[in-house]
């Protein structure tokens, strides 16, 4: 007897048809994740507040002794990555935030985003806020501080450096991120439906079908009587 247990159990555990489990419950893995993904997607309409990002697109123009407009252009490039990053420096930031009024409100580092264009001595900056007026006026004081600040000029060894805005005014966009909340919901409740469905049918040690009958016993089967319905016939 003993014997016995020890050969179910290693062809029972060796053996789990992973593909044809997860079919045989696929209604069940729809259902959960659909029910899991409405719920991603209530949450985030009910507690996610959506974000505003402000933006402003910005020229390096830098002036050397030579008026040769192809070196200016050079040097421009060059020293255009280093600006990007002096603009988030501690230095400026705090400039700016001395020259912010709004109480209670301050400019961070970490909301602020600088895109190079390609071949271009132009620079997006971008800034993310709660709403669209706070986004709007960070940015823009952020800007205003960094152009005039002495830091601009001590970075670019050039004659004259400045800033000059390609855009009057800065824009924004909103996310609110609901499409990003619904998928992680849908993901989250597929995972763990086909987990439990997986489990439940490893820990279930009853003979299923006679094939599993036949390898577990060494015996083949004469008859045996299905207990699915029969499938009606076509007239």
């Amino acid at each position: 007897m003993e014997r016995e247990n020890t050969v179910i159990n290693e062809n029972t555990s060796n053996n789990i048809p992973v593909l044809k489990v997860l079919y045989k419950n696929i209604v069940l893995l729809i259902m959960v994740t659909v029910l899991c993904t409405l719920l991603g997607l209530g949450y985030s309409l009910a507690y996610v507040k959506p974000t505003y990002t402000a933006s402003r697109s910005v020229m390096l123009r830098t002036e050397m002794e030579s008026a040769n407009l192809a070196n200016n252009f050079e040097l421009a490039d060059i020293f255009l990555s280093t600006v990007s990053e002096v603009i988030k420096s501690p230095t400026v930031i705090k400039e700016a935030n001395d020259a912010y009024l709004t109480e209670g409100e301050s400019i961070t580092a970490s909301a602020i985003g600088i895109k190079q264009k390609e071949e271009s001595i132009i620079f997006k900056i971008t800034y993310t806020d709660k709403t669209p007026e706070l986004a709007i006026e960070k940015l823009d004081v952020l800007f205003e501080t960094f152009a005039n600040s002495q830091i601009l000029q001590d970075t670019v060894p050039a004659k004259e450096a400045e800033l000059i805005p390609t855009q009057r005014n800065s824009t924004y966009t909103s996310n609110v991120g609901h499409t990003k909340y619904a998928i992680l919901g849908g993901v989250i409740g597929l995972v763990i439906t086909a987990v439990a469905v997986l489990v439940v049918y490893v820990l279930d040690n009853t003979v299923r079908d006679k094939t599993e009958f036949e390898e577990l016993t060494g015996v083949s089967v004469i008859a045996y009587i299905n207990k699915e319905k029969p499938k009606k016939r076509a007239k």
